[in-house]
This record gives C-alpha cells, structure tokens and sequence, in this order.
C-alpha cells in the first residue's frame, strides 16, 4: 500500500486478484440456497452489510481501500450484501425485474468486455476524430458492454451451458 493503485493497475485488474469474490459467490449459490429466511432477516444483514462499507475508515489513496485489512473488511462486507441480495424474496414488478435477470446473466460477460468496448469506443473516437466528454463516453461504453454482454450470453454461453448439461446428464 506504499505506492498508488494507478501505479499497480495491471495487477488490480488480473482476473486472478479478484478470484476470491467469484469463490464467494460460487459457494454462496451453492451453500445458502437450502436456507430460508424470514424477510426482515435478509434486509436487516442488507443494511448491516452497507453500515459495514460506509464504517472502514480508509484515506489517501484508493490503494488503501484495496489492500490489507480494508480489503478483507470489504470482501467481508460485499460478501454479506451478495447473500442478502440472494435471499431478499421481495417480488419485483415484472419491468424491474426481466431487466435484472437479464443484467444478472451477463455480469462476467461485462466484467471482462468493458476494458475492451471502452477501449473500441477511444479507437472509434479518434478514427472519427470525435471528442467525447468523460460522461458521454462513460454511458456509450456502458451500453455498448451491456448490448455486447447480452449478445455473448445468449449466442455464445447459454448454448455452451446447455451443451455442458446434455453432455453431464448422463
């Protein structure tokens, strides 16, 4: 944590640095969906869970937030949000809801395609010789990765989950 997180970037950003969190969500899937629970009881580790994040004291550079202890504390505080989400059982209007479950199929996807649409969208930029203002190409970026997120999920991994299903059924 002595030095900037811009300096150490590339290692922030491997894939590998933030394997526990998908670990966390594998075995969340796997491991909480036998348990019921009372409503309240999810909101109330919900609120608990962002009383947590606003609580870790963190200040200088954003590296502090992603090292030692802290990291550890928000790991442990995501962790408990995610589980609460998962068993938060309030139905949602079906205009609320479609367009989560859709979001939600293609989190990896947009976890792994928006450094590459951000960086079509700067090529395209100066091939057009266009200036973007930071907050246009923020949205342009985020809505070209969620269209191509939708578009990965469904032509390239919902048929591969369906292959590996037909091929392990057996």
């Amino acid at each position: 944590d002595t030095r900037t997180l811009a300096a150490q970037w590339q290692i922030y950003i491997n894939p590998l640095n933030n394997l526990v969190l998908y670990g966390i969500g594998v075995a969340t899937y796997y491991n909480a969906s036998h348990w019921t629970w009372r409503p309240r009881s999810a909101w109330f580790l919900m609120l608990g869970s962002i009383a947590m994040l606003m609580m870790i004291p963190a200040s200088g550079d954003l590296i502090q937030i992603v090292t030692g202890y802290r990291r550890a504390a928000f790991i442990g505080a995501s962790a408990l949000m995610v589980l609460a989400f998962y068993k938060i059982s309030t139905p949602l209007p079906n205009m609320l809801s479609v367009p989560l479950s859709k979001l939600g199929a293609t989190t990896y996807g947009v976890y792994l395609l928006h450094p590459i649409v951000y960086q079509f969208v700067e090529l395209l930029t100066r091939v057009v010789g266009l200036t973007l203002l930071p907050l246009v190409a923020i949205v342009l970026t985020l809505c070209l990765t969620v269209v191509t997120s939708l578009a990965v999920y469904s032509k390239f991994e919902l048929p591969m989950i369906l292959l590996g299903k037909r091929l392990t059924s057996f």
